[in-house]
């Protein structure tokens, strides 16, 4: 401050600093604590990512969570793509809190009925989402091959109805070059992320018209009620069991 004789900082002008962290190409800010990196995030290996996109959706950051979490959407919204209504079976659905968030596990479809599965993919033997953070949503496939795929979405809510979004997709246990993989996968997966835009936005739209009206949380949403927990804590907070287990159809 130009003629000011004191060293002492001012508070009134002084900037506030936050922890940063630059990793597999995102820089990392954490408003609290001096590790931002969410738990999920820790755990991929730059040298196993495939390639990196961003788009910004018209949606709550909650709602673009729970569509990319929660597999009961996928018949409706990636008919033929990533699943087929006519070939649905019984799955058992299994929500874990753990960490910083919490996993869910979908066991007993080892072999989806899209199109995706029969062009890219062998016998799973895990499928589990995860929630780490709050910022960061991870989807987990093991194979029978000891091959994983983990295609990650990292969200930056830039206002009640916007979030910017950071996708990626990490490979381990399959050598390929990023550009073939980026080259036969990335049509179907920016489709895919169309489509969950598509309805994530359209949601929106109709919370927008309808707004006297509260969101409907059935027994199968299994991920909503933590989702909300963990974006607009309640004082006191509403207890949500440890662990979840529903059958549903997939």
């Amino acid at each position: 401050m130009p003629g000011y004789t004191k060293i002492e900082a001012i508070d009134a002008v002084r900037l506030e600093r936050f922890a940063t962290h630059e990793r597999d190409g995102l820089v990392w800010i954490s408003c609290g604590g001096n590790n931002p990196l969410p738990e999920r995030i820790q755990a991929l290996h730059a040298s196993n990512r495939r390639f990196l996109w961003q788009s910004r959706w018209a949606a709550p950051v909650i709602d673009v969570q729970e569509n990319f979490l929660d597999a009961l959407h996928t018949h409706v919204v990636h008919p033929g793509l990533v699943r087929r209504a006519d070939r649905r079976k019984p799955v058992n659905v299994t929500l874990r809190t753990a960490g910083d968030g919490f996993h869910v596990d979908y066991t007993g479809q080892p072999e989806q009925s899209g199109l995706i599965f029969k062009l890219f993919e062998s016998r799973r033997t895990r499928e589990r989402a995860y929630l780490s953070g709050l910022s960061t949503a991870q989807i987990e496939y093991q194979y029978a091959s000891n091959r994983t795929v983990w295609i990650t979405l990292c969200c930056t809510p830039m206002a009640t109805d916007s979030t910017h979004i950071f996708g990626m997709l990490h490979v381990d246990g399959q050598w390929a070059p990023s550009w073939l993989i980026k080259l036969l996968v990335w049509p179907f997966i920016r489709r895919v992320a169309r489509q969950d835009q598509e309805i994530v936005e359209h949601q929106q739209r109709q919370h927008e018209t309808l707004a006297a009206h509260r969101n409907l949380i059935m027994p199968l949403d299994i991920v909503r009620p933590y989702l909300e927990q963990a974006w607009a804590p309640q004082d006191p907070p509403c207890p949500l069991p440890h662990e979840v287990t529903r059958v549903i159809l997939l």
